[in-house]
């Protein structure tokens, strides 16, 4: 399974031809998303929506609405209790 950042999604959205190429290697169905990008990109989007001028106001909500739809398509890997306590143990191991 492949896990996407924040950047290589940002690509995706505006159809950077490598990563193109990338989706013709790369079953659909082995890229996944952590929840955490989602939450990053969601609240960019959210803060652009709420914070737009009435000028800016459409824009910024179509693009909500078209973030939404684009992160549907992926499958979306919660941080769950399982992931916090794998990073629990590591952040104790890196004070060590």
């Amino acid at each position: 399974m492949y896990l996407w950042d924040a950047n290589i999604l940002r690509a995706f959205g505006q159809g950077y031809a490598t990563l193109r190429l990338y989706l013709l290697r790369v079953p659909w169905a082995e890229i996944a998303l952590p929840s955490v990008v989602v939450a990053e990109v969601l609240r960019g989007r959210c803060e652009f929506a709420l914070k737009a001028t009435p000028a800016e106001a459409p824009l910024a909500h179509q693009r909500l609405l078209d973030t939404q739809q684009m992160l549907a398509q992926f499958y979306i890997v919660i941080f769950d209790v399982a992931c916090a306590t794998v990073m629990e143990r590591l952040r104790q191991q890196h004070r060590r």
